[in-house]
């Protein structure tokens, strides 16, 4: 055999190829049985890994066999062909427990899928070499470092797990478990944070909205002021569920509801001390039987719920 050149520091010397998935053929600890001289032998044919034909003198690194005590560095000493099987053997400076550390690595130089990838031998080191097995594991896949992987990496999405595709457009993706897997929202779906819609509506088309605890917070403005001398135009707008009205200064003074929409529900709150205000609904629409633009009338300290079944209308529940 050639004379071999190896180096001496933490880092082995390079392999040509490394074969991540376990490779099939017959492993031979040596005449000793303790690595030293150790083969590994393929089946007849030209031996192929990573795409790369592999060569009489070309270093293989096993990094994947389901029987660990076989993975190591490895030189092709019989190159496969028609007839022929190749074989490898535990290369000089990985070849007997003596030889390795924890910690020594070795790079890749060729490879399809894995040249420029860096793998490291871990703990725990056998205490028979070629018995006991030996754990190496990638440390830097190959293209790390260059401008392509960095760029991958910072444009980079978190990914999860799914347990099923998307059913429905823009449908709410809600977690299974607290793994990370999520799933489409079927039946019912409890979120672990707050929900807050800054914009736009919540709409259900089905089903109910059931809380077992707390309590359901409604929009609310407080220390309105009814427009002075009245009227339906210039009216104090109302523009949350629940208003309330502190100042009336002159009786007749008014506010304005907004649009009936089917389903809306206001509350207003004449906090006023003495003087009764006008409630008037949007310009074209009607309160209960009354002529279209017409006020209800609201005493002092009196609370009035209106609520919309029919765009357009309102309907109205006076405290007593």
């Amino acid at each position: 055999m050639a004379f071999q050149q190896y180096n001496v520091y933490p880092c082995l010397s390079p392999v040509r190829v490394v074969a991540t998935t376990n490779q099939s053929g017959t492993y031979f600890n040596g005449p000793l049985n303790n690595g030293v001289g150790a083969t590994f032998t393929y089946a007849t044919g030209a031996l192929t890994i990573d795409s790369v034909t592999i060569e009489v003198g070309d270093s293989v690194l096993l990094a994947g066999q389901t029987n660990d005590n076989e993975n190591g560095v490895y030189i092709c000493i019989v190159a496969g062909a028609t007839g022929v099987a190749a074989v490898l053997q535990r290369r000089q400076d990985m070849q007997c427990i003596e030889q390795i550390k924890q910690g020594f690595w070795v790079t890749v130089g060729a490879g399809t899928t894995n040249a420029g990838a860096a793998y490291c031998i871990v703990e725990p080191l056998p205490g028979i070499f070629g018995i006991d097995d030996l754990i190496v594991t990638s440390m830097l896949p190959a293209g790390a470092g260059t401008a392509s992987a960095k760029a991958a990496s910072d444009n980079a999405e978190p990914s999860v797990a799914s347990v099923s595709g998307a059913t429905t457009a823009n449908a709410l993706a809600v977690f299974a478990d607290i793994a990370g897997t999520v799933k489409n929202q079927t039946t019912t779906a409890t979120l672990g944070f707050g929900l807050t819609i800054s914009t736009g509506n919540f709409t259900m088309t089905a089903g109910n909205v059931v809380m077992t605890a707390g309590y359901l917070i409604r929009s609310a403005v407080n220390a309105l002021t009814a427009h002075a001398g009245g009227g339906q135009g210039s009216a104090t707008a109302l523009t949350r569920e629940i208003n309330r009205v502190t100042t009336v200064a002159t009786a007749g003074d008014s506010v304005v509801l907004p649009a009936a929409t089917a389903g809306k529900v206001v509350t207003v709150v004449n906090a006023a001390a003495a003087n009764a205000m006008d409630v008037f609904p949007a310009t074209g629409e009607i309160i209960n039987a009354l002529a279209a633009n017409t006020a209800i009338s609201v005493a002092a300290n009196k609370t009035i719920t209106f609520y919309c079944a029919v765009a357009g209308t309102w309907n109205s529940m006076l405290t007593a």
